[in-house]
């Protein structure tokens, strides 16, 4: 589902995310532009690695336990997916 966000705005914000020279500047780059304008309370990311089926909370809001998504990030044991198992992809 997409949120209609004026294109000289969302320039800005792209901007502003390609400049940012750690995760924590553009985890604070989505936080104070991104959330602002979506008119939500928090945004946050993990990264995955289908390799070893790891999430990784990179937001500050995921990794500090006076934050209420604390508990959200903590609810995955040992960083691993509680995702379903699907089927093999068939043969092409």
């Amino acid at each position: 589902m997409g949120t209609l966000i004026e294109a000289h705005h969302e320039s800005d914000l792209l901007s502003a995310l390609v400049q940012a020279k750690t995760l924590w500047e553009f985890d604070r780059v989505l936080q104070r532009d991104l959330v602002a304008r979506l008119g939500c309370d928090l945004i946050a990311f993990y990264f995955y690695s289908p390799t070893t089926g790891i999430f990784t909370p990179v937001s500050e809001a995921l990794r500090s336990p006076d934050s209420p998504a604390f508990a959200m990030a903590s609810s995955l044991p040992k960083g691993r997916s509680r995702r379903r198992q699907s089927a093999p992809n068939p043969p092409c």
